[in-house]
């Protein structure tokens, strides 16, 4: 049978759906032949809903808990600076569901991204980091990530896709899926193509950063960021901002980072990873938050800038950083654990 949020299939004994976690109600649920439901479905008969659906369902004629709305088209970033940070907080009580997101990192060295084990798919409840991730990727990255890959193709009203939710992930802002999506090519005939799609987002834009369709790598730019959507060095040319920048624009809205209350704070381990001459990407990227600017000085050619974090450990921890001319030269911490 199909799973009538999703749209994946599932084992008829099912009590609720691997790949989202939805419960698995009595009644007409199955939806043969339908992959994927783009703009969710009936909570009555499973119908995929469409965009002149008001209402009612069309089918059972079941009144919606809300009338459809479309979601506003995302602005895709072709290669901009300050940005509000939407955190996605990760809140304990989080109901449990069963999918597992694992863990894929963007390698900036290589035409591949490394995919390491991921936890096994069974039994077993979501953590609240992997529902996290899970929701953000259903309200706002899968329309991103099909919009890329249906740009690659001839016929992309055709692309049905079918998602590896094992092997979905989040580092920071950076969300990483796999997948297969078979489409009619340009030849008239049924095609079927593995997909990886790395991007960065906020709630109105997104910058692609890896997108390998079949063999064909046709965006890398995983070296122009890092897990933040600060600027490195070779963001200048990527995407046109300074490093230390970020990429995005205030416009842009809100950026999408998959994070918790006690990771936006430095702890003693991250900070014995700040080496002098680092810059502000590689320090927050070890520390997965922006901190605060304390101060800023420029004198004699010389700028800088001091960063603080608040700290895990005793009431009151924090770390401090000093940037001159972009560089760490200095950093200091007090109650850290």
């Amino acid at each position: 049978m199909f799973c009538r949020k999703c749209g994946n299939t599932i084992p008829d004994d099912s009590k609720f759906c691997p790949y989202c976690g939805e419960t698995v109600q009595a009644g007409p649920a199955d939806i043969p032949g339908v992959e994927t439901a783009a703009y969710g479905r009936c909570e009555n008969c499973g119908r995929p809903l469409e965009p002149d659906d008001g209402t009612l369902c069309k089918d059972c004629v079941a009144k919606m808990v809300e009338p459809y709305a479309p979601t506003p088209e995302r602005k895709r970033h072709s290669m901009s600076k300050g940005t509000t940070i939407f955190l996605s907080i990760l809140v304990v009580g989080v109901a449990a569901t069963m999918i597992i997101a694992g863990s894929i990192t963007p390698s900036a060295a290589a035409n591949e991204l490394d995919v390491a084990d991921s936890e096994s798919v069974s039994s077993a409840p979501l953590s609240v980091r992997q529902q996290t991730i899970l929701d953000d990727f259903n309200k706002v990255i899968r329309g991103n990530v099909e919009s890329e890959i249906k740009d690659k193709l001839k016929h992309p009203e055709t692309a049905k896709f079918d998602y590896d939710m094992t092997k979905l992930s989040a580092n920071n802002a950076v969300f990483t899926c796999l997948g297969n999506v078979s489409y009619t090519n340009a030849q008239g005939k049924t095609s079927k193509d593995d997909f990886t799609v790395s991007l960065i987002a906020t709630d109105k834009a997104y910058y692609p950063l890896y997108v390998k369709l079949g063999n064909t790598v046709s965006v890398d730019a995983r070296k122009g960021t890092n897990s933040l959507g600060i600027a490195t060095a070779s963001g200048k040319e990527i995407f046109g901002e300074d490093e230390g920048d970020s990429i995005f624009k205030e416009s842009d809205g809100d950026m999408i980072i998959i994070t918790d209350p006690e990771n936006i704070k430095i702890s003693l381990t991250e900070f014995s990873k700040i080496k002098s001459g680092m810059d502000y990407a590689q320090v927050t990227d070890i520390i997965g938050s922006f901190g605060k600017e304390q101060a800023r000085s420029s004198i004699a050619g010389y700028e800088t800038v001091i960063i603080q974090w608040d700290g895990n450990g005793a009431t009151g921890a924090n770390a401090s950083v000093t940037f001159q001319n972009g560089k760490v030269v200095a950093k200091a911490q007090a109650g850290l654990q």
